[in-house]
């Protein structure tokens, strides 16, 4: 159940990041899922198919994560060079 908790706000994080909109809406399923099954577990114990399917969506966007951060990853752009001041003279190389 934890688990599940921690996906929502990832989930949100990686929809405000320059991810995909798709990957952060699943995260945030797959937490609820996460949530939604260790309840229906505790509640009716004879629905563990039904329990395992709502954890689906967490796997689908657990994995989808880590190969999109390891693949692709945060690209930041490049620093821009600080300009010198004119009467500063340029070093010499």
């Amino acid at each position: 159940m934890f688990f599940g908790l921690w996906l929502i706000p990832m989930g949100w994080c990686a929809l405000r990041a320059a991810m995909p909109r798709a990957l952060g809406w699943i995260l945030i399923a797959g937490g609820v899922g996460y949530v939604l099954s260790a309840f229906v577990r505790y509640a009716m114990p004879g629905m563990t198919l039904a329990a395992d399917l709502l954890a689906y969506p967490a796997t689908v966007g657990e994995l989808w994560m880590v190969g999109y951060l390891l693949i692709i990853g945060i690209r930041r752009p490049a620093a821009s060079p600080v300009p010198l001041p004119a009467d500063v003279p340029a070093p010499q190389r």
